[in-house]
């Protein structure tokens, strides 16, 4: 992606209220040039849809379920691709849904993932219980993390402005190891750099292996030189 790209991605999930000339103004580019590329960004799919962060407790909400599930292993991919299509029907006629995500992964014995918020704990279990009836899901092996939206300490509530600090870093990072991996010339180490991390302590019991009996003479010239230095 071009530089461009990404810091028009991260103004837009910042405030995406603002204006194509408002941006243009910010990213210090023209306002057809920031038309353009939110344009291309859109039918690309890297922007998939423009939404607002709401308080979910002033709306109602008293709940945030992240609930784990185990999907069938013995499920083929035909199967599982079966089972994804349903998933997306299911929800789409049940809704409007309280999921907000679902997805396969794997960690702490699950290999899925419902995000979910609830207005109260019944709704909690009635999602629960729904999921335990879906025929491509392990009845038994369901596990929930809960959090009260109604307590009064919250470390970070949900925001995407920190990450839209971050995917900023994600260019940078690509050309570093880009340029790294681009430089055909291996890397070369001087004896004073191999040395470096060890003490002469450490260095000295190394060589008591006669693994490394060929360097002695090396190393102590070195010490020699730093001790006169």
């Amino acid at each position: 992606m071009k530089d461009v790209d990404l810091k028009l991605i991260s103004e837009l999930i910042k405030n995406a209220r603002r204006s194509d000339r408002e941006l243009a103004k910010l990213l210090g580019v023209s306002q057809p040039t920031v038309t353009r590329t939110r344009t291309r960004l859109e039918k690309g799919g890297y922007i998939r849809e423009y939404a607002a962060i709401p308080d979910f407790k002033r709306l109602g909400y008293e709940l945030m379920a992240l609930v784990f599930v185990q999907i069938r292993q013995k499920l083929a991919h035909e199967e599982l691709e079966k089972a994804r299509e349903t998933t997306q029907q299911d929800l789409a006629k049940r809704a409007p849904t309280e999921i907000i995500f679902f997805e396969r992964g794997i960690g702490m014995g699950f290999t899925g993932l419902i995000v979910s918020f609830h207005k109260d704990y019944q709704s909690y279990t009635s999602l629960v219980e729904k999921t335990r009836q879906c025929p491509f899901l392990e009845h038994a092996a369901t596990e929930s993390f809960l959090i009260d939206l109604k307590d009064e300490v919250h470390y970070r509530p949900l925001t995407l402005r920190t990450l839209a600090e971050n995917i900023l870093t994600l260019k940078e990072e690509k050309t570093h190891h880009k340029n790294e991996n681009n430089d055909p010339r291996p890397k070369v180490f001087t004896f004073p750099e191999i040395l470096a991390p060890f003490s002469q302590r450490r260095l000295s019991r190394l060589l008591e292996n006669p693994l490394f009996h060929h360097i002695k003479p090396a190393v102590d010239v070195h010490f020699r030189a730093e001790t006169r230095g």
